[in-house]
């Protein structure tokens, strides 16, 4: 039993080959929300229409998504997180090399500190979102200084 058509795969490809995983299993799939059900002929060819509106779906989301990250590349905005300043990643690296830990060079930096499942294992280590030692720039109120030409 599953949630929903888009649930299952990525692709249309993927749910089809789930779809065939599943029949040389010899189970069936029962979709609640969508009243699928595979073991009827109509149940299988609704599966297939519901799967290949699912990729359209997710093929208008990345083009939009795209068109929206060219447009502000294209008016000059900066994406992403901002970049942190090159006298306070010299001071990072310079505590850190001390042997003090992350959390009490972020303290006596004035620097927050990412999630702490993003920054696990060795100092060094990048995290997902983050500078290249873990730290976040300094706290900003106004968010939308960020998104201004620069």
């Amino acid at each position: 039993m599953a949630w929903s058509v888009d649930r299952l795969g990525c692709s249309l490809k993927d749910l089809v080959n789930f779809l065939d995983d599943l029949r040389a299993l010899n189970v069936d799939l029962f979709l609640k929300t969508q009243g699928i059900d595979t073991t009827s002929p109509s149940g299988k060819a609704m599966f297939g229409m519901l799967s290949v509106f699912a990729d359209f779906e997710r093929s208008i989301i990345q083009e939009r998504v795209r068109a929206g990250l060219g447009w502000a590349k294209g008016e000059g905005k900066t994406l992403g997180r901002p970049k942190i300043a090159a006298d306070v990643e010299t001071a990072i690296r310079a505590t850190l090399a001390g042997g003090t830990g992350m959390i009490k060079a972020a303290k006596m930096l004035r620097l927050r500190l990412p999630r702490p499942r993003s920054w696990q294992g060795a100092p060094s280590a990048p995290g997902p979102r983050n500078s290249r030692d873990g730290f976040r720039q300094p706290f900003r109120r106004n968010r939308r200084s960020r998104m201004k030409k620069r």
